[in-house]
Parts: C-alpha cells; structure tokens; sequence
C-alpha cells in the first residue's frame, strides 16, 4: 500500500496565546519574587562600635604601632604590604591591581595612602568586615576590608586612639 497515512494526528506548531499569555504572567511573577528577594538581603549594617580611645596609652606607643602594622597586613582588600606609623600619620603601600579589557585582572602595581590622624573625624565598622574612615566633610580617607570584625575593631581602635593621642599632644 503506497500512500497510505497511518492516521497519526500531529497538534499545529502555531503558538497559542493562552500559553504565551501564561508564560509572561509566570516571568513577570519570577522577577517580582527575585527584587522582593534582592531588596530584603539589604545592605550590611554598622557595627555600633565605640572605638577605644586610651587603647594606644593602655599598650604603649611600640606595641600599638606594632599592632595597628599586624592588623592592616591581614587587610583583605587592599592588599597591604607595608606600614609605617608615626605620630603624625599612617602610611601604607598596598598592591592595586590593573584591570584590562571586561575587568580582568592583567597585573598588579603598587599605591600609596597616607592617612593623617587630625584629619580623621570618625571610623564606621560594618558586620561584613568593611572599615570606612571618614573626614569632618565625610570624605572617605580609606576604605578596608578585613577577613573578621576583631581586625575590624581592632583598626578602628587604634586609628581612633593614636587620633585622639595626637589631637592631645597637638595642643
């Protein structure tokens, strides 16, 4: 039998606007459900720390030098490699890196912050291990990124405590 159909019944390949009708629904249902989502994970909270003002009185200036040095190398971001302490200022180098074409990392160089005690009117400590230090204008003088909150606290104490040591005997 030449010709013949086996009779099998083949649904049309049209698209039905009942289903296309659904599937916008579900989508638009998904993207309301991912930024109700996105927006209740929020942003990290501000540790309410106050910061201890006597620790570098309380250690003596070498060990508190030695301390805040130890501290900004455990820095996850930047990645500190030198410090240097005085009574005026804390200098660190750190690697930066250099991004190339769609934010590749193609190498690293070398930069330099000098953050002056006077100028630094206040430390925030985030809970997720971020440190900004802010100038009286609210200018952010650095910003650190650290592995735990006791290095975070830890910095912010003793940058708060050698400000204050040099606040008192600028007078």
């Amino acid at each position: 039998m030449l010709g013949h159909t086996t009779g099998r019944h083949y649904e049309s390949t049209a698209v039905n606007p009942d289903k296309t009708v659904h599937s916008l629904s579900l989508l638009s249902q998904f993207f309301v459900v991912s930024m109700i989502a996105l927006l209740s994970v929020g942003c990290p909270a501000v540790i309410q720390h106050q910061p201890n003002e006597r620790m570098v009185d309380e250690l003596g200036v070498p060990q508190a030098r030695q301390r805040l040095q130890d501290t900004l190398t455990r820095s996850i971001n930047p990645q500190v490699v030198e410090v240097e302490v005085t009574d005026d200022y804390l200098n660190y180098r750190y690697r930066q890196p250099i991004l190339g074409p769609y934010g590749i990392v193609m190498g690293t160089t070398m930069a330099e912050n000098r953050i002056f005690f006077n100028n630094v009117h206040r430390v925030e400590v985030f809970e997720n291990g971020v440190v900004l230090v802010r100038a009286q204008t609210e200018h952010i003088l650095a910003q650190m990124i650290f592995s735990n909150t006791n290095d975070s606290k830890n910095f912010a104490d003793l940058l708060m405590s050698f400000r204050a040591r040099r606040a008192r005997t600028a007078r």
